[in-house]
């Protein structure tokens, strides 16, 4: 029992005797191991002679740009950590100019609204139909003749339109030469269109404004149920077309489509109906009503005898 208990103490003493020996052996400089530095020497930053360091973790491969700044000065004999790669564009060649299109040209601005070349250029046959219409049946012209005065007309007013969209002045009125005779009879030509929209357009924007903004979407869906059933087959009458579709062909080819046509159609109506509105009809005068003016207004009458 004695030699166990001998025993069961000396095996602790011997462990803490071999750790305590283990630990003075590598505090000891002339037993420790001496590894070779794995640490990248640099010629600026080279640690004193006899300095020796562990292991350190590796530098990214490719810093970011904001990690050492081109304009930081290099040591000389290195290269710099990084450079920026060097962004390569086509060269930027300059866009030609652009030019508006004559139908999308702003000719007048009335209130909110504006007029357009292209509704000035659209307005030409009912302008040549009206006129013809005007005169006595006779000297009313057909309609291959209506409608080479129609091509004749609308290529001067798009000319027109476009000595005014490259800011053309306006020749002085007589002209002094033939070029400017033309460019007068032209612009003369627009405005005598324009002038018949701006009527039409103002009389529009002051309907439109005693109008509750409320009802004004169903007085538009009343008047376009009225161009359907009544001005498309006026319109295909007159340019003798068999179905809607080559009616709206053939209003685009001369600049105006069916589209178009509505919405003159219900601006053109409600300007006169707001127009008729408008004007002031006086009752009826009767005889008495006459006989009563004269009596009163006696002297007005009154003029000084005299003698031929």
């Amino acid at each position: 029992m004695h030699s166990q208990h001998h025993w069961a103490l000396f095996v602790p003493l011997l462990f803490a005797g071999v750790l305590l020996a283990v630990t003075l052996a590598c505090s000891d400089p002339s037993v420790a191991q001496t590894y070779p530095s794995t640490t990248p020497t640099y010629p600026a930053t080279s640690p004193p002679h006899g300095v020796t360091y562990g292991m350190v973790p590796s530098a990214p491969s490719q810093p970011g740009t904001t990690s050492r700044p081109p304009s930081w000065p290099v040591a000389p004999g290195r290269q710099p950590m990084y450079t920026p790669p060097v962004a390569h564009h086509p060269p930027v060649t300059a866009a030609p100019p652009m030019t508006p299109y004559k139908n999308t040209l702003i000719v007048a601005r009335v209130g909110s609204e504006v007029i357009l070349g292209g509704e000035v250029i659209a307005s030409i046959p009912s302008v040549i139909e009206m006129g013809n219409r005007r005169q006595p049946k006779h000297l009313r012209l057909s309609p291959e003749k209506l409608e080479k005065q129609r091509q004749q007309l609308t290529r001067e007013v798009s000319l027109g339109i476009r000595d005014l969209a490259a800011g053309v002045p306006m020749p002085d009125n007589p002209p002094t030469n033939a070029a400017d005779a033309v460019i007068l009879q032209r612009r003369m030509l627009v405005q005598q269109l324009l002038a018949q929209l701006v009527e039409t357009r103002l009389l529009y924007c002051d309907a439109k404004r005693t109008i509750p903004a409320e009802g004004f979407p169903q007085i538009l869906k009343s008047l376009d149920k009225q161009f359907e059933e009544v001005e498309v087959a006026s319109l295909m009458e007159s340019e003798n077309v068999g179905s809607r579709r080559e009616l709206d062909r053939k209003l685009r080819a001369r600049g105006s489509s069916i589209e178009r046509e509505k919405t003159a159609f219900a601006q053109r109506l409600l300007g006169q109906q707001w127009l008729q509105s408008q004007i002031k009809k006086d009752d009826e005068i009767t005889h008495d009503a006459m006989l009563e003016y004269y009596r009163t207004h006696g002297e007005d009458f009154d003029h000084p005898s005299r003698v031929e």
